[in-house]
């Protein structure tokens, strides 16, 4: 657990971060088995690295009403 910290989302959902997370960096890609930290940089986005949030590990994020958004990576 060293340099993780507890996170919540704004929905409320707890989860594992490495400590350098910020606010807004979770986001769950199509076909990815976790959760992304994704950091935006000015139009697109960089990738980060993984993390955990409990209710987001196997796809159940899709059926919660969440929209889906398209972007691009970096």
């Amino acid at each position: 657990m060293m340099r993780k910290r507890l996170v919540m989302t704004e929905n409320g959902y707890l989860g594992m971060s490495p400590v350098d997370a910020q606010k807004g960096d979770i986001c769950v890609l199509y076909g990815s088995s976790v959760p992304l930290l994704l950091r935006r940089c000015e139009a697109m986005f960089k990738f980060v690295r993984e993390c955990y949030v409990d209710g987001f590990m196997t796809g159940e994020v899709l059926t919660r009403g969440y929209q889906p958004q398209d972007f691009v990576l970096i």
